[in-house]
């Protein structure tokens, strides 16, 4: 079954007991799951879909949900019809991404696509994510089973 109004609320219930229910709170799924959640009535009887039109934040189109803004990228797991479907609540602003190494290294490859008049680039950096408050983030990894 798709995640229903309950799930929602039981992963803002979840940031909420970690004291985290403050910041830049948001949603974040694939979309395949954001269509799934545009199907799903929050009440019976009620024309009032999970996932609601939002806006434009930093150039990048979002829904709502419960209020909250929620994105839809391919970066999240799940991608297939086969794979695990995941759909994350959060105070993003707990998370940090931090960069190391020398920076975003290119190598620039003319040849391989040559004959198309084509150049490609390929662009390596090294990263890794640390979340400064776990209870900062909840996750439900069956969205769509």
């Amino acid at each position: 079954a798709a995640v229903s109004w309950a799930d929602m609320l039981e992963l803002e219930s979840d940031v909420a007991a970690g004291n985290a229910d403050f910041g830049a709170l948001a949603y974040v799924t694939n979309p395949l799951v954001r269509a799934s959640m545009k199907n799903v009535q929050r009440f019976t009887s009620t024309d009032s879909p999970l996932w609601e039109p939002g806006g434009m934040k930093d150039g990048m189109p979002y829904g709502t949900v419960n209020g909250y803004p929620a994105f839809a990228t391919n970066h999240v797991a799940g991608v297939s019809a086969a794979g695990d479907h995941h759909v994350f609540f959060g105070n993003w602003s707990d998370m940090i991404l931090g960069f190391f190494g020398e920076g975003v290294r290119l190598l620039i490859d003319p040849y391989t696509s040559a004959g198309k008049r084509e150049v490609i680039v390929h662009a390596y950096a090294m990263a890794d994510v640390l979340i400064v408050r776990p209870g900062s983030f909840s996750e439900i990894t069956d969205a769509l089973a």
